[in-house]
């Protein structure tokens, strides 16, 4: 129902695992900035990407060239008011 628009929700990106490139979507309940940062299994921080985005679903596409060599991610999406992590997976 209409809650379900209004709320916050980080989707598990599509294809995982990915050889060439993958979309992370998420959805928002109002408009307004959004981070999304990419970090490495080792906790470095790979790739940041940062806009402007509309109210509800709004998709990125991650490239293999984003990243580097093959191996497991977290990517997570901030807002003001809400967070959200999960593992991705770049394969050869």
């Amino acid at each position: 129902g209409e809650a379900a628009l209004k709320s916050f929700d980080l989707y598990q990106n599509q294809p995982n695992p990915f050889s060439e490139a993958t979309n992370i979507s998420f959805r928002l309940p109002d408009a307004g900035r959004a981070k999304l940062n990419i970090f490495g299994m080792d906790g470095r921080l790979v790739k940041t990407i940062i806009g402007d985005y509309p109210a509800g679903n709004n998709t990125v596409t991650v490239r293999k060239d984003d990243l580097g060599r093959p191996g497991v991610y977290w990517y997570e999406v901030e807002t003001l008011q809400n967070s959200d992590r999960k593992k991705m997976i770049l394969i050869d």
